[in-house]
């Protein structure tokens, strides 16, 4: 019994861990996992219990836990709240963003889940010149684009339906690139910015990143749709400082990361963060995986165009 015992101990003490965070950066890897923590420690309560079946039992738990949160995205279109109608002052924006994965040479994959969903918008991370080809291959549905133009701004790429009428590639602090795509009309004036932060080990680098990318978004202007990789959780010290510091309202909760070999994702790093001139037909969702190690997201959003904003 002394097993269940100590796993029981380890369970609340990451879960306890990773609340101080805030106070110990390093700590805050641990809130990436709290929900399975809180899972474990539940388990081994339970193993405690039940004597001399602990070890059945525990086993029998972890692959509940595991299976349990990597087959939860399936689920989010059902669970999603029924969108509200959009009101006749504003735009319809859908947004996919997808972190495409630097190892994925699927490019067939990527493309039948960009048509597939077909949505207004589209921003792919980890796109480098391999996948450039992808560009031509969607040109009749998305015919305007911006990124890729040279193998130094290959990183990520934006593809619209729409004029893209201002776009440009910043570089922040601690090297993040930015993508910025400005629309007109059409899409309510929004501004759709598409990034990928660093992850742990690099943790002090990354919090130094997401701090000059919410300075970066305090001098944006109107309707604001930031999304992308950001390597961390809804738990996270990393997300609850990005909404803090820009004003936005973040979004995407199910698991995105990894689904691969199988699409049995166990972490939400993938996510969207909106302004208040932005309101979610429904919640940011993942969609079918597309042969990345993460899922892509899917979310429509209801755009009150600056115009609009002023009249209320």
């Amino acid at each position: 019994m002394a097993l269940p015992v100590l796993g029981l101990l380890i369970s609340l003490a990451v879960l306890i861990a990773g609340f101080f965070g805030q106070w110990w950066l390093p700590l805050d890897v641990l809130s990436h996992v709290r929900l399975h923590a809180v899972g474990m420690a539940l388990i081994f309560a339970f193993a405690i219990m039940t004597g001399r079946l602990w070890f059945p039992v525990t086993v029998a738990g972890c692959v509940c836990l595991y299976l349990g949160i990597g087959l939860s995205w399936m689920a989010a279109a059902k669970l999603s709240p029924s969108p509200e109608p959009l009101r006749p002052e504003e735009r319809q924006l859908t947004l996919l963003s997808f972190n495409s994965w630097v190892q994925n040479d699927d490019i067939t994959a990527v493309e039948a889940a960009v048509r597939r969903e077909s949505a207004d918008v589209v921003v792919l991370q980890e796109f480098f010149r391999e996948k450039k080809a992808l560009i031509e291959r969607l040109r009749d549905l998305y015919p305007f684009s911006f990124g890729c133009g040279k193998p130094a701004d290959c990183s990520m790429v934006m593809l619209a339906k729409h004029p893209i009428e201002k776009a440009e590639v910043v570089t922040l602090g601690e090297n993040l690139p930015v993508l910025i795509g400005r629309f007109g009309s059409q899409l309510g004036y929004a501004t759709v910015i598409s990034v990928h932060t660093l992850r742990a080990p690099w943790i002090y680098h990354q919090a130094r990143q997401v701090s000059s990318l919410a300075d970066l978004l305090n001098h944006q202007n109107g309707p604001l749709i930031v999304a992308g990789d950001f390597n961390a959780t809804p738990y996270s010290e990393m997300f609850r400082s990005l909404q803090q510091d820009s004003g936005l309202t973040g979004l995407q909760y199910w698991p995105t990361w990894p689904a691969m070999p199988v699409a049995l994702p166990q972490l939400a790093i993938d996510h969207m963060f909106i302004s208040r001139e932005v309101r979610p037909l429904g919640e940011p969702r993942p969609i079918a995986p597309a042969g990345s190690d993460h899922l892509p997201i899917l979310a429509t959003f209801a755009i009150s165009p600056p115009a609009a904003q002023a009249a209320r």
